[in-house]
């Protein structure tokens, strides 16, 4: 889970970067030669690829607003989206293709740090779970243990209640699919978000993987327990106001 800090990096590499990409653009873009060109490109390919270092997203936007800056300050005709310039053409496009790959290969370096932090969190907790039941525990800590060491991925995914499953959101299902093998239990839920039905008319889950890590795995069985035993909760919690 990003820290306060890191979202607000991020927020701010967001808008900074595009703007300087403007910034830097129009500042050079009263002389129009061929080495101006090349040396503005350089400048905004190292404010894309600090952008992309910071956030993916801001890397994606920075690269794709200093492209189109370049090619409306520098590039033939003038003050004008068209490309007429082969030579030009290929600056804009390197251009794009580098913030893009740097921000690729950034996504993909958080999330593989984030999936080897989770197993380690998960293989941690699962020793600790032996060691409370061969020399006796808390009951609280022990399930608070147990959940850890089943939840792996599932430590990346955000969770809110919501009065019934939105309609554009797919369900998960908690029967395993017709002719499901060993790998059945898994289920895939995609960056946008999948909802889980709670049993009695509780509402449902909405389950989103955090920012930035994409689509998740997680255990189908482990998912409707964590629901199960929410809508026990909630129920004890609505008895309890009943009686005060």
């Amino acid at each position: 889970m990003k820290t306060t800090t890191q979202v607000a990096a991020d927020r701010t590499a967001i808008v900074l970067g595009p703007v300087l990409a403007i910034a830097v653009a129009w500042a050079t873009g009263t002389d129009r030669t061929d080495m101006t060109i090349a040396n503005t490109a350089l400048v905004l390919a190292f404010i894309s690829v600090a952008a992309a270092l910071i956030s993916p997203l801001a890397g994606f936007i920075t690269s794709a607003v200093a492209a189109l800056a370049l090619n409306y300050f520098h590039t033939t005709p003038v003050h004008s989206l068209r490309m007429t310039e082969p030579g030009e053409i290929l600056t804009v496009v390197l251009l794009v293709l580098l913030g893009s790959l740097v921000s690729i290969a950034t996504t993909m370096r958080v999330r593989s740090k984030v999936a080897v932090h989770r197993t380690d969190t998960t293989l941690a907790a699962t020793r600790e779970l032996e060691e409370l039941l061969s020399h006796g525990g808390a009951l609280p800590a022990v399930w608070l243990t147990a959940v850890q060491s089943l939840g792996g991925q599932a430590a990346s995914i955000d969770v809110s209640l919501r009065p019934s499953a939105p309609s554009d959101m797919p369900v998960i299902s908690r029967r395993l699919p017709p002719g499901a093998g060993s790998d059945g239990d898994a289920v895939v839920i995609p960056e946008t978000g999948a909802a889980l039905v709670l049993p009695n008319g509780r509402g449902a889950l909405l389950l989103r993987p955090q920012q930035g890590l994409g689509a998740i795995t997680a255990a189908r069985t482990m998912l409707a327990q964590f629901a199960d035993e929410l809508a026990v909760a909630l129920a004890y919690a609505d008895q309890r106001r009943s009686a005060a």
